[in-house]
């Protein structure tokens, strides 16, 4: 369980990109599919660099970079800084412009310092399993009551249950998986079918997060249907 966090500097640059021209367009879409990618396996993957100490590196195009720190005691993805047309990353060059820049901001204590949120998260469950036609579970701030993480759940015969909708915001991805289990243990001991339908059609990043998901909390595949697939869990 992850938690992305993307400083504020990363974000102004992000939303230049995501407005400028075709070229910036396709580096901030590259740039959304490479966090993605991180926060998939952020410990596995394989954008360790020696000499930047904790932070690693993710490819975004051929000459720009994204950086970011794993931060394994607050279960954290800190995304921190990408180059840009004054920096590039360019091994032709002695030193490459990109990495010395970053080892910079380094030495120089300029990148921004993950500071955790102090604001506590609280689970709501709205409904009850085998008595509700329709239940919404949702991890939100406790002092504002905004929901961070949330799941739709829908039943036809308050047995099989229907999760719809499992999202959370940008900055919050971690929580879904605690929000599903959380679901799971409030249904456990009733008896009750959760069904997931997984469109295999979607973004396929967001296809293997699902499939991760549903299969470390022990669903299984019960039915495919062209490009649906169909994921059951008994609550026993």
């Amino acid at each position: 369980m992850w938690t992305k966090v993307v400083c504020a500097d990363l974000k102004n640059e992000l939303n230049r990109l995501k407005t400028g021209n075709a070229l910036e367009v396709q580096r901030y879409n590259n740039a959304i599919e490479a966090m993605s990618r991180v926060m998939a396996e952020p410990i596995l993957n394989g954008d360790g660099k020696s000499g930047l100490r904790n932070y690693k590196a993710a490819d975004v195009l051929a000459q720009y970079r994204l950086f970011y720190e794993v931060l394994k005691e607050h279960n954290v993805v800190h995304f921190v800084w990408i180059n840009n047309e004054k920096y590039i990353h360019d091994l032709s060059q002695t030193p490459d412009p990109c990495y010395d820049h970053f080892l910079t901001l380094i030495n120089t204590n300029k990148l921004p310092v993950y500071t955790p949120t102090k604001s506590a998260t609280e689970y709501t469950l709205s409904g009850t399993f085998g008595v509700s036609d329709f239940i919404y579970a949702k991890y939100s701030d406790s002092s504002t009551g905004t929901a961070r993480s949330f799941l739709n759940i829908t039943t036809d015969d308050k047995r099989t249950y229907h999760l719809k909708n499992i999202s959370a915001t940008d900055e919050d991805q971690g929580l879904e998986e605690i929000l599903l289990s959380k679901v799971i243990k409030s249904a456990t001991g009733l008896g009750i079918k959760l069904h997931f339908e997984l469109d295999k059609s979607r973004d396929p990043l967001r296809v293997k997060f699902l499939e991760n998901l549903l299969t470390k909390n022990n669903f299984q595949i019960s039915d495919i249907d062209n490009e649906i697939e169909l994921w059951e869990l008994v609550c026993k």
